[in-house]
C-alpha cells in the first residue's frame, strides 16, 4: 500500500469539515548536484487499473520525486488537482470533502509510486462498510463539525 499517487481524473474538493494536509510531487531524473532533495533511493512506478478487479499492469521502472511544500486545506476551503499530480493527501480523522471529478479519456489507469521494498499487491477497491465504521466515521464528522456533546448523545 502506498499513499502515492495520480488519478485518471482532474477534481476539485471542497472541505466542509476537518482539514486535509498533503503534499505534492514532481517527478525528476537524478541530478548530481541536487542530491540533498532527492531520496536517496528511487521511487517504485506502477501504472495501475483502478477500480475491482485492478491491479498493476505495467513493469515498475524506478523515478525520483521531488517534495513540494506541505499544503493545509482547511474548513470551507477548495482545491485542485488535477489527474498527473502526484500526491498523498492525509485528512484528519472526521474530515468531510465535496469533490467534483472530470474524466479524461483515460477513465481507468493511474500510477502508484512506493517506497523501499515493493510487495505484494494489495487492491484498495471499495467494499461495503460495516455498520460500527459508519458510525465511528459518522462521530468523528460530528466531532469535527459541531462539538464533542452532541456527537456523544448520538453515539448513546
Amino acid at each position: 500500500v502506498s499513499m502515492y499517487h495520480d488519478h485518471p481524473w482532474d477534481f476539485e474538493s471542497l472541505c466542509v469539515t476537518g482539514r486535509v494536509e498533503q503534499y505534492r510531487y514532481t517527478q525528476h531524473e537524478p541530478l548530481s548536484v541536487l542530491n540533498d532533495i532527492y531520496p536517496l533511493n528511487p521511487f517504485t512506478e506502477f501504472e495501475i487499473i483502478c477500480g475491482p478487479g485492478g491491479g498493476a499492469c505495467s513493469e515498475p521502472k524506478h523515478v525520483y520525486l521531488y517534495e513540494h511544500p506541505l499544503e493545509v486545506i482547511a474548513e470551507g476551503e477548495t482545491y485542485r488537482q488535477a489527474a498527473d499530480e502526484i500526491h498523498t493527501s492525509l485528512p484528519v480523522n472526521g474530515t468531510v470533502t465535496l469533490v467534483e471529478r472530470t474524466f479524461h479519456e483515460n477513465t481507468e489507469r493511474a500510477h502508484v509510486y512506493a517506497e523501499g521494498h515493493v510487495g505484494e499487491w494489495v487492491s484498495a477497491e471499495p467494499r461495503p462498510a460495516h455498520p460500527d465504521e459508519v458510525v465511528d466515521i459518522l462521530v468523528y464528522s460530528l466531532e469535527t463539525f459541531f462539538s464533542p456533546v452532541i456527537a456523544v448523545e448520538i453515539r448513546a
